[in-house]
């Protein structure tokens, strides 16, 4: 049977505006979420409260048009404190916290 734990805290203007997710990854042992938007943000939570435990932003491809790139993909990588995230502009990011 289906049962929502927690609910992903998106403002309600952004929401109007379509932000959604594009992406997300559970931990291994599910007690953080990796979520990834269509604005280059990458947030990291936990899974029981959606707290926020750390943001990044990924960079442009090039830093003078403002062009957008979406998170398409994310990883937990083996080395605790570190992450990864795959962006529509072909870029591979390593994260860290």
């Amino acid at each position: 049977k289906e049962k929502a734990i927690a609910q992903v805290p998106l403002k309600k203007e952004k929401i109007k505006r379509g932000l959604r997710i594009t992406a997300a990854s559970f931990s291994p042992n599910s007690d953080q979420l990796l979520l990834g938007y269509p604005n280059r943000t990458v947030e990291l939570r936990t899974t029981t409260t959606m707290a926020l435990i750390k943001r990044w932003t990924l960079p442009k491809r090039r830093r003078w048009q403002p062009t957008a790139a979406a998170v398409i993909d994310l990883a937990f990588d083996q080395q605790s404190g570190r992450y990864w995230a795959m962006s529509s502009d072909g870029f591979v990011h390593r994260l860290e916290k």
